[in-house]
């Protein structure tokens, strides 16, 4: 009995070192795509200053592969005017951008095309630079997309302001994507799946035990 309670043990052992390799090693494969309704925002005041966007990702037209959790760069922000620091050019009346994320599961071919609208505020002039978000804009996110046999969801969009005119650092949007399988349920933490195996090989102890004292009597 006490080599059945090693052998218990040390699957126990094993079990833990298997759910930890195989948690790391199952990432859901997916792309993405940004594509926005725009690369140019004008101000309210003058059409010589503006917001400039990119499409990301930049020069790969079919999207990006990626795995797993993860976040995603929506688009790049720098802003150009030549408007006198006394007297900058506003975004307050400025239109919106529509951004559309597609969404595409490697493994099943499957995709959605998921829209986010950023709007922009504040001014901006030779000299500075003091560009925000809506904080409605930031506040889309979507859940329990199901693309394929895997569930998606998108929140934590995340803005980063660009620096006066001629930066050399951009501003940005991002966004969060999270997914797992459909089919499988949450496994119990390694430790716990240890504590379990434990504690049956001292059930097993114990109920041997009680069968030696009922022979031995």
């Amino acid at each position: 009995m006490k080599r059945s309670c090693v052998a218990l043990f040390t699957g126990a052992v094993a079990a833990l070192l298997f759910a930890g390799s195989s948690a790391r090693a199952d990432f859901v494969q997916w792309r993405y795509n940004w594509t926005p309704s725009t690369l140019k925002v004008v101000s309210d005041t003058s059409a010589t200053s503006f917001v400039q966007l990119t499409n990301e990702p930049l020069n790969r037209p079919t999207g990006v592969q990626v795995s797993g959790d993860s976040d995603i760069q929506m688009t790049n922000v720098k802003v150009v005017s030549d408007a006198p620091r006394a007297a900058p050019d506003t975004f307050n009346l400025s239109a919106p951008v529509l951004f559309s994320l597609r969404l595409t599961d490697v493994a099943s071919g499957a995709f959605a095309d998921l829209p986010f609208t950023m709007k922009f505020l504040g001014d901006v002039s030779a000299e500075s630079s003091h560009l925000r978000l809506d904080p409605a804009s930031t506040a889309t996110t979507y859940s329990n997309i199901h693309l394929g046999n895997n569930i998606y969801g998108i929140d934590s969009v995340d803005y980063t302001p660009p620096g006066p005119p001629g930066s050399d650092n951009s501003g940005s949007i991002s966004a969060s994507v999270t997914v797992r399988p459909l089919n499988i349920s949450k496994v119990p933490e390694p430790s716990t799946m240890v504590l379990s195996m434990v504690g049956l090989s001292f059930l097993g102890l114990s109920s041997w035990r009680k069968r030696r004292q009922k022979a031995t009597a």
